[in-house]
């Protein structure tokens, strides 16, 4: 993530005036089933908005890519962070959060995956959930009966950057960095 995008990211936290309008809730309504909709608008605004924007990136990427399930794809661009739904980061833990991932690489990371049985609400809590978001969402994702591939895709953005990708991970997470793809390395 480059850091004027994480600086913009940022500063939408900050807008009083952030929603869902009503044609990204249209466009949720389309993709998610009840239950996930319903998990959907537990996340921050800033966590929905940021979901809304990846999908439509994605979406902008797809017809470049025909051998993708075009829905499954949609459907996890909107869930991609729902492991941190009912779990208030703030700006300000976001913002430590990534200046430490920056400097020191992987450590806030490695830290955070430590405090599985940290209090909510504590800042261990929240390091765990940031660390481990797209696992824990993958897994409740699954509970409630999603389908397999989306909970793969949700679970696929927390691999590191270096690892084996196939080609729907790779253009949901450059829609996740605000980058539309019109064909991969």
């Amino acid at each position: 993530m480059g850091l004027i995008r994480n600086i913009r990211k940022g500063l939408t936290f900050l807008r009083n005036d952030l929603r869902v309008g009503p044609e990204d809730a249209a466009l949720v309504h389309e993709y998610l089933s009840p239950v996930e909709r319903e998990l959907f608008y537990r996340l921050s605004v800033p966590d929905q908005v940021h979901s809304v924007r990846v999908a439509r990136i994605c979406m902008q990427s797809l017809p470049h890519f025909p051998e993708l399930d075009h829905r499954r794809m949609v459907r996890g661009a909107l869930l991609h962070d729902i492991g941190k739904v009912d779990v208030h980061l703030g700006i300000v833990f976001r913002t430590i959060w990534t200046l430490l991932s920056r400097i020191l690489r992987d450590a806030p990371e490695r830290l955070g995956s430590r405090y599985l049985d940290a209090r909510p609400g504590t800042l261990r809590h929240r390091m765990y959930v940031q660390s481990q978001h797209p696992a824990l969402g993958a897994e409740l994702l699954a509970q409630m009966g999603t389908e397999e591939g989306v909970c793969k895709l949700v679970r696929n953005t927390g691999l590191p950057p270096d690892g084996p990708r196939d080609t729907a991970d790779r253009v949901l997470l450059a829609a996740d960095s605000d980058r539309v793809v019109d064909r991969l390395p």
